[in-house]
């Protein structure tokens, strides 16, 4: 999962906001970026998704590259018209 929700978000609520993580490209027409040389090998798929942290015993794997995050935020501002 790629989360795209504030830090202060996720700590006062233990839930995140973010994209799904897929290791195929999908088949759909979803917009989709392949990830860089990361652990987490595949393609974020700009649907949001909801996801206790907590009570999922949530980790950190690794962070987004800057470029990845930067393009992971335009998707979510143009799926809810924001700015």
């Amino acid at each position: 999962m790629l989360v795209i929700s504030d830090g202060v978000y996720n700590r006062r609520t233990g839930f995140i906001v973010g994209f799904p993580i897929t290791s195929n490209k999908p088949k759909n027409d979803f917009p989709t970026i392949k990830l860089g040389p990361h652990k987490i090998h595949g393609y974020v798929v700009f649907t949001p998704l909801g996801y206790d942290y907590e009570a999922r015993n949530g980790s950190i794997i690794e962070r987004a590259s800057r470029v990845e995050l930067q393009q992971a935020l335009i998707a979510a501002r143009d799926l809810f018209g924001f700015f």
